[in-house]
């Protein structure tokens, strides 16, 4: 199984199709939102501030996520951040290490395609249990106070590149 990160821009029109495909259960849109709400966000977007990554397996689009950073940053996050938004996996794919090899991937690709941003941030609901122990368990810290998010009560995290 080859795994890798692809640049939305890369993509081949096939592969955006695919990209469109990925569906996610209920509870995990109200966190994450929906691949159409991400992609509209991205292509609205002008901005070289806003970049969209695929994680690609075996050439096929399974998991996606934007990043943002200095003029698109949000109130909370570091001026020296890229910020996670819209972590994908889609739902046939979940459980089988994706997001963990999406994360840890993710550093080196921001490090070549942003090398003045210095962290990794994100906000993630309080109440999201399977993602708070996914991101201890790849060494990100929860470095903000909680704060009323869309979806309830939330934390920041940070992964220092």
């Amino acid at each position: 199984m080859a795994l890798y990160l692809l640049n939305y821009n890369a993509l081949t029109p096939a592969q955006i199709a695919q990209l469109r495909g990925i569906t996610l259960p209920p509870a995990q849109q109200r966190y994450a939102g929906t691949i159409d709400s991400a992609l509209h966000t991205l292509n609205t977007t002008q901005s070289a501030d806003i970049c969209g990554l695929a994680l690609l397996v075996d050439a096929t689009p399974q998991a996606f996520m934007l990043l943002r950073r200095g003029a698109l940053l949000p109130y909370w996050a570091r001026t020296d951040a890229a910020i996670i938004q819209a972590l994908q996996v889609d739902e046939a794919q979940q459980r089988r290490g994706l997001g963990r090899f999406f994360l840890t991937a993710l550093a080196a690709h921001v490090r070549e395609m942003w090398p003045e941003v210095r962290c990794l941030q994100l906000s993630v609901a309080g109440e999201n249990q399977a993602a708070l122990s996914l991101y201890r368990r790849q060494g990100w810290v929860d470095t903000g106070p909680g704060f009323r998010g869309q979806a309830g009560f939330e934390r920041q995290m940070t992964f220092v590149l």
